[in-house]
């Protein structure tokens, strides 16, 4: 039975779960949230658009995002092989961070929920961002040959050394307890090009421009606030016999605007790279029933005649008030919902102003454009 828990918890290690939900961590270098008396206050737009000078960029030190700055991704989920192809925009700063967010036609709850790459609030500092509410720290300038610096992912701890830099480039390699991930990072583009979590996600950047002209949703503040599922039966997230019904509420207080949820369900030994278990078949019977404060119902069911391993992204507006979420894990497998809850700003580029939102005067003083701001816009 211990060899079963702990394969169980590997596979949710693999499926982007923490074995524990993470807290915030108030001493760490990890984008705040810029709040006067809680409510957040945005810059006025004050970041350049125009592009950087040739050989501006290096990897002795961070790069300046420009407003307008973005970068296109060719994403592969690692559980389904369903592929992706996102947009990452600079819309903007909050203080010590830059806001970046994805056109709005195209917003992606799928690569919200994928955390790589980071949506939302990014350091200027380094480029971290959050993680299920701790710092992801991807790089640490300047970039050296084997330079090392710890790091986290998922709430789990780990370790990035530089493998090599040169030309402009640097390659890393990160792990912690139950995960491991190489990627790259350019110079001239001022992002990690390419980066491969295996069994989880990989991606590569398949295009990099300035001045993006339209309509931008920044996923702003975001936090974790569904965590929860059964797993082999009556076993809660953290592999203990579970204290609660197979029901539960959970109470998502005011200040989210929208959330972004997946529901996991399925036998997790039949996607553990590398084990060969005697029975490949979705074995079991697993449903995770999520009902919203509106009565919205959001379901997931997996059967034996199903894949082994079922994933389905979801996204809500008004997620304020009682959820109820129903698990079952009729298996060796898991039912299980994971959720991020945030605050949308909507911000129209060239000029970097707040056109949208729940709370539009969250920006904090008129919206003035300069030439350089305004740049040489272009739609993609």
């Amino acid at each position: 039975m211990r060899v079963v828990v702990a394969l169980l918890l590997t596979t949710l290690v693999l499926a982007g779960c923490a074995s524990t939900p993470p807290t915030a961590d108030p001493s760490s270098s990890a984008p705040g949230k810029q709040l006067d008396q809680g409510v957040n206050k945005l810059d006025v737009p004050t970041l350049p658009a125009t592009p950087p000078a040739a050989g501006e960029r290096t990897l002795a030190k961070v790069p300046q995002w420009k407003l307008g700055e973005y970068w296109t991704y060719h994403i592969v989920d690692g559980f389904t092989g369903h592929e992706y192809d996102v947009t990452r925009v600079v819309a903007g700063t909050d203080g010590a961070n830059y806001l970046v967010g994805f056109p709005l036609e195209a917003f992606s709850n799928d690569i919200l929920i994928f955390h790589i790459p980071g949506y939302g609030d990014v350091s200027q500092t380094d480029l971290s961002f959050e993680v299920h509410d701790k710092t992801f720290a991807p790089l640490k300038f300047p970039l050296e040959g084997t330079n090392q610096w710890p790091t986290q992912f998922e709430g789990r701890d780990g370790t990035v050394t530089v493998e090599k830099a040169e030309g402009g480039k640097a390659d890393f390699s990160a792990s912690g307890s139950g995960w491991t991930m190489t990627y790259t990072y350019d110079a001239e583009a001022g992002e990690v090009t390419k980066l491969n979590y295996p069994g989880y996600a990989s991606y590569e950047v398949t295009k990099h421009g300035y001045n993006y002209a339209g309509l931008v949703r920044v996923p702003h503040a975001h936090d974790l606030i569904f965590f929860n599922g059964r797993v082999a039966g009556a076993l809660d997230v953290n592999l203990q016999p579970s204290t609660s019904p197979t029901s539960e509420t959970v109470q998502i207080a005011p200040g989210y605007d929208h959330l972004a949820f997946t529901i996991i369900v399925g036998n997790l030994f039949n996607v553990l790279p590398g084990t060969t278990m005697a029975n490949p078949s979705s074995e079991g019977y697993y449903s995770e029933k999520v009902t919203s404060p509106n009565g919205t119902v959001f379901q997931v069911v997996s059967t034996p005649a199903d894949p082994a391993l079922k994933l389905q992204f979801f996204g809500t507006g008004e997620p304020t008030g009682t959820w109820t979420l129903e698990h079952i894990a009729a298996g060796p497998g898991q039912a299980f919902v994971e959720g991020i809850g945030y605050h949308s700003i909507d911000v129209s580029l060239p000029s970097g102003c707040v056109v949208q939102s729940v709370n539009a005067g969250h920006h904090g003083a008129p919206c003035k454009v300069t030439a350089a701001q305004a740049g040489d816009a272009k739609p993609l």
